[in-house]
C-alpha cells in the first residue's frame, strides 16, 4: 500500500474504520503502516516512558523489532470514532501463550494517523471478593448493548463533558466517593476486559469501590474529549503502587452509561531500542 492508495481516515465512519484496521493488522506490514501515518507522526508507549517522533523512526523500529519476536497477531476487540480520533481495543497474541489486551488512542490528522498512544495491558484473574456486584463476561469479551432510555440521546455538548470529566477528577482527588458517582447513569455498564468482569449499575459499582480493599490516590496524565466520548489517562497508585490506566467512558444524556478500564503496568523499556526512542517526561 502506498500514500496514494490510504483513504482519507478522517472521513471513515466506524465500520470503515475498523475494516481499514483489520485488513491492515491481518498481514503486518512495516510499509503499509507507515503510509497510513502523518509525516509529523508520534508514537506513545507511557508504560514505559518511550516517545517515537516521525514515521521514518516507527518504520526502523518495526523493521528491528521483526527481529526480536515473531509477527503477533492483533484482533479488534471495539473501536469507537469519534471527529478525528480513533480508540480501538484489542488483543495482540505474541504466541507461546503470551496474550495481551491493548488500547490505542490515536489521532487524526490530514486523514493521517498523527498521535498514537498506546497501553499493553496483561489479564488478570477476577478477585473473589467482589463477585457479589460483578458478572463474568464471555470468552469472546464482547462488549455488553448499553440502551438509552426512550428519547434519550448521546450528549454531544464537549464543553459539557470536559465539565464532567473534570468535576470527577476533583472529586476523586478530593476523596468524595458519593459525589464521584453522580455522573454514572443508574443502568451504567462498566466493563474490565481484563479479568473479563461486567458491573451492572451505578449501585454495584459503589458497593464495589466502597469495599475495596487497598487505599488509592490518582494523578491525571491526559483527558481527550469527543462529542459523547471521553477518554482519561491516569496513573492510580495502590498503596503507593503505580498502574497505568486507560479509561474510556461514553455518555448519553449527560450521564456516563458506559465505561471501560484498561490497567497496565509500568515495564522497563528495552536497550536494544533506544537508538529510536526518546524518554518521555514523568
Amino acid at each position: 500500500m502506498n500514500e496514494q492508495q490510504v483513504p482519507n481516515l478522517e472521513a471513515m465512519d466506524e465500520r470503515r474504520a475498523r475494516r481499514f484496521l483489520e485488513e491492515m493488522y491481518a498481514v503486518l506490514s512495516a510499509e503499509k503502516e507507515y503510509a497510513a501515518r502523518h509525516e509529523d507522526y508520534v508514537m506513545e508507549m507511557p508504560q514505559s516512558g518511550e516517545r517515537i517522533r516521525g514515521r521514518d523512526k516507527m518504520l526502523a523500529f518495526q523493521k528491528s523489532f521483526a527481529d526480536h519476536s515473531n509477527p503477533p497477531t492483533i484482533r479488534v476487540r471495539r473501536l469507537l470514532v469519534r471527529d478525528g480520533l480513533w480508540v480501538g481495543e484489542g488483543i495482540i497474541d505474541y504466541g507461546e501463550g503470551t496474550v495481551l489486551n491493548s488500547v490505542a488512542v490515536i489521532e487524526l490528522k490530514d486523514g493521517r494517523i498523527w498521535r498514537d498512544t498506546r497501553y499493553f495491558a496483561e489479564p488478570f484473574e477476577a478477585p473473589e471478593w467482589r463477585s457479589p456486584w460483578v458478572e463474568p463476561m464471555g470468552p469472546d469479551t464482547a462488549p455488553a448493548h448499553v440502551g438509552l432510555a426512550s428519547g434519550e440521546g448521546r450528549s454531544t455538548d464537549e464543553r459539557k463533558i470536559r465539565q464532567l470529566v473534570d468535576r470527577q477528577f476533583a472529586m476523586m482527588l478530593a476523596g468524595d466517593f458519593e459525589a464521584a458517582h453522580e455522573w454514572y447513569a443508574n443502568g451504567v455498564i462498566v466493563e474490565w476486559p481484563q479479568s473479563a468482569e461486567r458491573i451492572r449499575s451505578k449501585r454495584n459499582l459503589l458497593d464495589l469501590r466502597r469495599a475495596y480493599p487497598a487505599g488509592v490516590q490518582f494523578e491525571v496524565r491526559r483527558i481527550t474529549v469527543r462529542r459523547d466520548l471521553a477518554v482519561s489517562e491516569y496513573i492510580i497508585r495502590y498503596d503507593g503502587r503505580p498502574v497505568h490506566v486507560a479509561a474510556i467512558a461514553e455518555f448519553g444524556a449527560g450521564k456516563v452509561v458506559r465505561e471501560t478500564h484498561y490497567f497496565a503496568d509500568p515495564f522497563e523499556a528495552p536497550g536494544w531500542r533506544l537508538q529510536w526512542v526518546e524518554r518521555m517526561e514523568p
